[in-house]
């Protein structure tokens, strides 16, 4: 796809995600991510999603989806964070950057959220 060189393991995100989405937004805050970008647009499915501004420009962005019996965690490097650079983001948008997708068992499926 676009422009790769970003895993989760760059971000130091090795450890075990959380199986709620009270655990998994937990897990993101307590990493320096704000949840819910105000100019994002949703995907199909998308519960919530996280932003990181990163010190070189760019952002780490996190979208989690709910399906039955897993979340779908998508983590992508923005080489141009759009707080700080809209039109560069313009290009981000068009040449989308590669994207780590994991996928967590829920431990919520009891909860109606």
């Amino acid at each position: 796809m676009g422009g790769g060189g970003f895993t989760t393991s760059a971000l130091g995100h090795r450890d075990k995600i959380p199986g709620s989405l009270d655990g998994i937004t937990d897990y993101y805050r307590q990493r320096g991510y704000q949840q819910d970008p105000v100019l994002e647009s949703k995907q199909q499915g998308q519960v919530t999603s996280f932003v990181k501004p990163l010190p070189d420009g760019a952002r780490a962005h996190v979208r989690v989806f709910r399906t039955n019996g897993y979340y779908t965690i998508r983590t992508h490097r923005d080489p141009h964070d759009p707080a700080r650079d809209p039109i560069g983001h313009l290009q981000d948008i068009v040449l989308p950057p590669d994207e780590v997708r994991r996928r967590v068992a829920r431990t919520d499926l009891g909860n109606a959220s």
